[in-house]
């Protein structure tokens, strides 16, 4: 079966992802350029989560059947035990390097600060992952197919995920992940397997590009 990768890891092959993380305890300032993202719920009005798009996902070719697509991010640091972390598939065209935890472009707001208003922001939640503290490792967060074929044809926009901490929150549990612009070899990518009109079956992996 063969394999491509996307991404800016050196083992990657094509650009792809931008990611962000949203601050509630610095509300109005974009973070693009840093090279850790966050999860986290220390305390009402400390809330921290996390954005990402593969933009890489146009090398997949239109009338392709999505069989599985999986996001890795790499856990770099971590507290606390059990963290349940949701994934939800983005409503607002946001821009890398201007969203912040209150608006999502320049002149325009997340209807709920940190894209966490379900139905104007983000959809249902597509999964949830139990993330515990083994840093030093990829964490998957599975079942992505149904968004990503929902892509390919078209009949979602490209805006990518929204993670958040959903199990509970106040107090000093965190996880911390390498960004797009973090170490070579931890960046985010997405694993895509999927068949194309010919039936043959290929994964693509799309990982960071390191702009975001």
């Amino acid at each position: 079966m063969p394999t491509v990768t996307i991404g800016a890891n050196t083992s990657d092959t094509y650009p792809g992802v931008t990611d962000n993380e949203m601050r509630e305890g610095d509300a109005f300032t974009n973070q693009d350029g840093v090279t850790a993202i966050e999860t986290s719920k220390f305390s009402s009005g400390d809330y921290r989560n996390i954005s990402i798009k593969f933009s890489g996902l146009s090398n997949i070719s239109a009338g392709s059947t999505i069989t599985s697509a999986t996001l890795y991010l790499y856990l770099t640091a971590a507290s606390g035990t059990g963290d349940v972390i949701s994934f939800y598939r983005i409503l607002r065209n946001w821009v890398f390097n201007q969203a912040t935890w209150t608006i999502y472009s320049t002149g325009n707001s997340w209807t709920s600060g940190g894209a966490r208003s379900v139905g104007n922001d983000v959809a249902s939640a597509t999964g949830t992952a139990n993330v515990g503290t083994s840093t030093g490792a990829y964490v998957a967060f599975t079942g992505l197919a149904s968004d990503v074929q929902g892509i390919i044809d078209g009949t979602y926009s490209n805006y990518g995920w929204m993670l958040d901490r959903t199990d509970s929150q106040n107090d000093s549990h965190y996880r911390v992940w390498a960004s797009s612009e973090g170490t070579n070899g931890q960046r985010p990518y997405l694993e895509v397997v999927y068949t194309t009109g010919g039936g043959g079956a290929t994964v693509k992996t799309l990982a960071a590009l390191g702009v975001g």
